[in-house]
């Protein structure tokens, strides 16, 4: 018996394999973007933070000082 494309059982079921490998390639690589924007935003934070730490520590020093 022949089957079409459209009704061939193997072709529908390796249509859906392309399309979950390509959905698969697509939430892997957005995965991947998002933990790079992650990991530089923790950057900035922590360099805000060292900032923050020697303003906070500027200003604790004028206080003492009068100024």
């Amino acid at each position: 018996m022949t089957h079409s494309p459209d009704t061939d059982p193997m072709a529908a079921l390796e249509a859906r394999v392309v399309e979950l490998e390509s959905r698969l390639a697509w939430a892997d690589d957005t995965l991947s973007t998002l933990g790079a924007e992650i990991a530089r935003q923790q950057k900035a934070i922590e360099a805000l933070r060292a900032d923050e730490k020697v303003q906070t520590e500027a200003i604790e020093t004028a206080v003492k000082a009068g100024i």
